[in-house]
């Protein structure tokens, strides 16, 4: 009798210690990605740890994007209960207008679901309707910039990683395989944070170099900024940077162990004036690259690229 009864239970301790093994020892490839924190606060399980990233617009479209890209590339892969992913389209807009026939105010009086004849999982498909019903819940980060009159730095920011998940989706399933246990792992965290339950943890995937390695005289900074401001050009609105025009560098507080504190150096950049010139600043904070700051805009501290970020703390830029 009290071995029918135990059976069961050693069972299910063996599987959920297999799970937790699996989940141990899986690995996402990250390489050539331009955003793999984004990835990796998610695969890792710790995403709610970082609070500049948390709840904010960027996961709202990291997730959609995401589910679009999953079902587009893993579509063998799906279970029988897959789920139809749908968008709602306005059938019928009602439009105010005033005397002269100018629009006052226009809104949707009708719906109708439209389908797209892709799938995901039951698990994605329950998170992204939680994330539908509640689509300010991960817009602190923009609210705050709005309220801080820094609207601009949030549409950049938008439409840089609008460009980098398209550029990161095709890559990152190319190099990881649907049915892996690093991508189920991955799938499986994605889909409980528009639920705020909890993740699985799992430690981060190493490096071979730390900033702290790094002997700070021997890097390129020329080539690093001007990866740097490459990136952040992905989001101007009407500049159009001149690759590889970076020069004229100042180096402020670097030694062969210490990183520098700042550098500053001028570029080239064409605009509706014709070419011109401007400046930008670059500061470290803990060995690595923390603030791109534009003479337009100086007292604004964009987020520098964590691809770059993450290639200098390897020694990408090391002289050779």
């Amino acid at each position: 009798m009290y071995r029918s009864f135990l059976w069961p239970v050693l069972l299910l301790l063996c599987s959920i210690h297999t799970l937790s093994n699996q989940a141990q020892t899986a690995q996402l490839n990250l390489s050539n990605l331009e955003r793999p924190d984004l990835f990796e606060l998610v695969f890792t399980g710790s995403f709610y740890d970082q609070q500049a990233t948390a709840l904010n617009l960027e996961f709202g479209t990291f997730f959609t994007e995401y589910v679009y890209a999953y079902a587009r590339s893993c579509a063998d892969y799906l279970p029988a209960d897959k789920v139809e992913l749908t968008y709602q389209e306005c059938r019928e807009r009602m439009v105010t207008r005033d005397g002269w026939g100018n629009e006052i105010s226009s809104y949707c009086n009708d719906y109708r679901t439209v389908y797209t004849g892709l799938y995901t999982t039951p698990h994605l498909a329950r998170a992204e309707q939680q994330l539908k019903s509640n689509p300010f819940a991960f817009m602190g980060e923009v609210m705050q910039d709005v309220q801080s009159m820094d609207a601009f730095k949030s549409s950049r920011n938008m439409k840089r990683l609008q460009l980098d998940l398209q550029h990161d989706f095709p890559i990152f399933f190319a190099q990881n395989a649907c049915n892996s246990e690093a991508v189920l792992l991955f799938n499986d965290n994605l889909g409980r944070i528009p639920f705020r339950t909890e993740l699985r943890r799992k430690s981060a995937p190493t490096t071979t170099k730390t900033a702290t390695s790094l002997n700070y005289t021997q890097q390129d900074y020329l080539k690093l900024i001007d990866d740097l401001v490459t990136h952040q050009a992905k989001g101007w609105l009407m500049n159009r940077y001149q690759a590889g025009s970076v020069r004229d560098l100042q180096v402020t507080g670097a030694s062969a162990t210490q990183a520098p504190r700042t550098l500053v150096a001028n570029y080239t950049f064409s605009s509706f004036g014709g070419t011109q010139n401007g400046w930008v600043r670059i500061s470290f904070q803990n060995g690595e690259p923390r603030c791109v700051n534009f003479h337009d805009y100086p007292q604004t501290c964009n987020d520098p690229s964590p691809k770059v970020v993450s290639d200098f703390k390897k020694g990408a830029y090391t002289s050779r």
